[in-house]
């Protein structure tokens, strides 16, 4: 099997939510784990949205790196709100980043088979940037009733923000 890392502790019966996102190579890994994953972790993120959600975090990666992404600090932080699941992205690699991404991101909900009409899917990429409270607005979101959430984002450019980043 795919590890997985189950949380110790009891909870209410709350409707399925699946955060998946997906790194290859050593830079996206990086950027994943030091910055888009603790920023999924500010309080008003993953912390909110796993008070209304049975949430898990399904990271599509290679492989290869499966005990360095298992024995993060940030993924330990992540147990604290949510189930942490790797599945492999290795024999889906191409040269075709746009097909990559698509099979990768599908591969996080496919083995769910037909209870995925019955999860909420949350997509992020492994270089995205959350705002504090923007999960805990999606939750509302969703608790309001609404089907399909797409959100709008802002470009930056890496190499010129990394840095400062890193600091916060």
């Amino acid at each position: 099997g795919t590890p997985r890392h189950p949380r110790h502790r009891a909870r209410a019966r709350k409707e399925p939510a699946r955060i998946i996102t997906m790194a290859w190579g050593e830079r996206y890994l990086s950027d994943l784990l030091s910055i888009t994953i603790t920023a999924m972790l500010a309080p008003g993120n993953i912390p909110a949205f796993a008070e209304h959600f049975d949430c898990e975090l399904v990271v599509v990666t290679e492989r290869r790196f499966f005990r360095s992404f298992a024995n993060s600090p940030v993924v330990f932080h992540a147990l604290e709100h949510c189930d942490v699941r790797l599945l492999p992205v290795d024999d889906l690699l191409s040269p075709w980043y746009g097909i990559t991404l698509t099979y990768a991101l599908v591969r996080g909900f496919a083995d769910l088979g037909p209870k995925m009409v019955d999860t909420h899917l949350v997509f992020i990429n492994a270089d995205f940037i959350l705002a504090d409270g923007s999960y805990r607005k999606l939750a509302e979101k969703i608790l309001e009733g609404e089907r399909l959430v797409v959100s709008p984002s802002y470009c930056m450019v890496l190499e010129e923000t990394t840095e400062t980043l890193h600091k916060h």
